[in-house]
């Protein structure tokens, strides 16, 4: 009996210090799985802040080579554009040298005609004169037979002045007609409808050739007073008067044909919208259009 209770009291004793071990223990192992699981936690942030920044690389990535395709593309595309700006230019530049030397070489062209027809109707004037002189001599008034001498001779040189004068008013016409067809072509480039302008520009175009065909022919013609009976010389004088009068006449219509065809064709080509600020640009960085309605 005293041996049981010799074992109570010794338990009682010894139970508080195992009660206090053990806690202690607890206490060290649950720090330590607090200790383990903000280790675990921390780990995880910087696995998911790694894998966040992997990410954003990843898009930064992407994002600079879409930007560098685009830029690719764009300069490609600019490129493309430049290089068709510049042959539309070089197309164009060349249209309008190519109608300028057209336009040169059909003035030099006439006026080589002219002096050939010249040549041959001096010698042929000069026959004529011989022959009037002898017609002449069977006239008796002096008075008469100097104002027929002096209509013939005014009747060759009027002719010749008039043909100077038509000779300039075709080339005007002309050059009118080029100025027009390149601000034409300047308002095709940019996708303005010039149908009508060309047409009228085409009906300008024959009516000059017909007005130079017709110079071509009045330069080797030549005027004379046909001499019948004295009583009829006025009559006479008045028929070759009227004779150059008509030829001189139908020239003119058809140079007033032209430049009519001409004038609708500007008339018309001033309708487009903003037509003499269109150009032609050689590159995309070609400076602004002028205002300027130099050709």
């Amino acid at each position: 009996m005293k041996y049981i209770a010799a074992l109570l009291v010794s338990f009682a004793l010894v139970s508080p210090a195992l009660a206090q071990t053990n806690s202690s223990s607890l206490q060290v192992k649950a720090k330590e799985a607090q200790a383990q699981a903000q280790k675990e936690i921390k780990d995880a942030k910087e696995a998911l802040k790694s894998k966040v920044q992997n990410v954003k690389e990843k898009e930064k990535a992407v994002e600079e080579d879409l930007k560098t395709k685009v830029q690719q593309e764009k300069r490609a595309l600019v490129g493309s554009s430049t290089t068709f700006l510049m042959e539309q230019f070089k197309a164009f530049e060349t249209k309008r040298a190519a109608v300028q030397k057209e336009i040169e070489d059909g003035q030099k062209s006439l006026q080589n005609t002219i002096e050939k027809q010249r040549e041959g109707a001096k010698k042929e004037i000069e026959t004529l004169k011989v022959q009037l002189d002898k017609k002449l001599k069977g006239i008796k008034d002096e008075q008469k037979k100097t104002a027929v001498e002096n209509v013939f001779d005014q009747l060759n040189k009027v002719k010749d002045t008039w043909i100077d004068n038509f000779k300039k008013s075709t080339d005007q016409i002309e050059k009118v007609a080029g100025n027009i067809l390149s601000r034409a072509d300047k308002a095709a480039a940019n996708g303005k409808d010039i149908t009508a302008v060309m047409a009228q520009l085409t009906t300008a175009k024959t009516a000059i050739a017909q007005a130079r065909s017709l110079i071509e022919i009045e330069a080797g013609k030549t005027y004379s007073v046909t001499v019948g009976a004295e009583a009829n010389l006025k009559s006479d004088v008045t028929k070759s008067r009227d004779a150059l009068k008509q030829d001189l006449e139908k020239i003119q219509q058809s140079i007033k044909s032209a430049r009519d065809a001409v004038q609708q064709a500007a008339v018309t080509l001033a309708k487009i919208p903003n037509v003499n600020k269109l150009e032609v640009a050689s590159s995309t960085t070609s400076a602004p259009a002028s205002t300027s309605t130099a050709q």
